[in-house]
């Protein structure tokens, strides 16, 4: 089964028809290996194709789940509005691996500054999982467009989370989304939100620092805009 796509022709029917038949098998490790296999056979934007791996995302097994949601990208074109209501649907799964893998497969099928999906993706970033918090801030830095104010803000809310894991992510992913001469990342240049070998308390007092640094270079960023607005209005008139 896995050496099929490497022998077969993509989109091959017989061998298409073959593997979608062991989608519904028993074994668990069987209906992951489908999966792959067809996803890898099959041609670009293939209809049935996509609508076996719709049908996976609502499998018993968390498992097959998330092999199928690793999968959509292969298949479905960028911007894919059925792929991308089917993938967000899965945000809701009870299982925190698949809210990951979703939140993955989203960056995979959606086009880059797609609006509606970024704030089904910052919606994720209040999700009880800090895994899934922290999936949900890679996921936004892989489809905003650099430079997005929005993205940049949202994501500045998680330098103040209780999980120091979902504040390094959160530090790192300004640092990608904004603009390099944006004075909140030089910031958060040569920082460390979670240091080696220090106590909770001196992790504790680096992060308020930080935070502290964060937040004045927003607050003369905000002084500097309202001044030149000042600037302009005085000019205008």
């Amino acid at each position: 089964l896995r050496a099929l796509p490497a022998v077969a022709l993509a989109g091959h029917q017989a061998a298409t028809q073959a593997i979608a038949s062991l989608l519904a098998d028993d074994v668990i490790d069987v209906r992951c290996d489908a999966l792959q296999a067809l996803s890898a056979l099959a041609l670009p934007g293939d209809s049935a194709t996509l609508h076996a791996l719709h049908t996976a995302f609502r499998d018993a097994e968390f498992s097959v789940r998330c092999t199928a949601l690793g999968a959509v990208g292969q298949v479905a074109p960028k911007g894919h509005t059925e792929s991308l209501a089917a993938v967000s649907a899965c945000l809701a799964d009870r299982h925190s691996l698949v809210r990951r893998a979703a939140l993955k497969a989203l960056t995979t099928v959606a086009e880059k500054g797609d609006v509606p999906t970024m704030e089904t993706v910052i919606a994720m970033m209040d999700n009880s999982s800090s895994t899934v918090r922290c999936a949900a801030m890679e996921a936004l830095a892989e489809i905003a467009e650099r430079g997005d104010e929005r993205a940049v803000l949202v994501v500045s809310w998680r330098l103040d989370d209780s999980h120091p894991s979902v504040r390094c992510t959160a530090a790192r992913v300004i640092a990608k989304v904004a603009l390099e001469d944006d004075q909140r990342v030089q910031a958060l240049q040569g920082t460390n939100l979670v240091p080696q070998r220090r106590t909770a308390a001196e992790v504790e007092a680096r992060h308020v620092e930080l935070q502290a640094r964060y937040f004045k270079a927003m607050q003369d960023i905000s002084e500097q805009v309202t001044r030149t607005g000042s600037i302009d209005w005085m000019n205008s008139n």
